[in-house]
């Protein structure tokens, strides 16, 4: 069985390879699962949104996040920072 350490691993894979469509998938993958995301998790995939430019789907994220009761951390700001940067 995945855990949330194993997810946030291939959902910051995908960031990395600015595939931000399949970052999302994997973090709705892990949701079915039964897993919830953490800061790590969501720090990836809003990096994702970063990386492809995607200031609004980064904020959208953000919104999830705190929904849900994550704290958000220095590298969730810079990421969306970079977001609206390249947005």
């Amino acid at each position: 069985q995945a855990d949330v350490a194993s997810y946030s691993a291939v959902v910051h894979a995908c960031a990395k390879a600015k595939d931000l469509p399949r970052a999302e998938a994997w973090v709705a993958r892990m949701e079915d699962a039964g897993v919830d995301a953490n800061v790590v998790t969501y720090n990836s995939v809003i990096n994702a949104c970063a990386r492809c430019g995607d200031a609004e789907r980064a904020e959208n994220w953000l919104k999830v996040m705190l929904d849900r009761g994550v704290a958000p951390g220095l590298l969730t700001y810079n990421s969306l920072i970079n977001a609206c940067a390249k947005g």
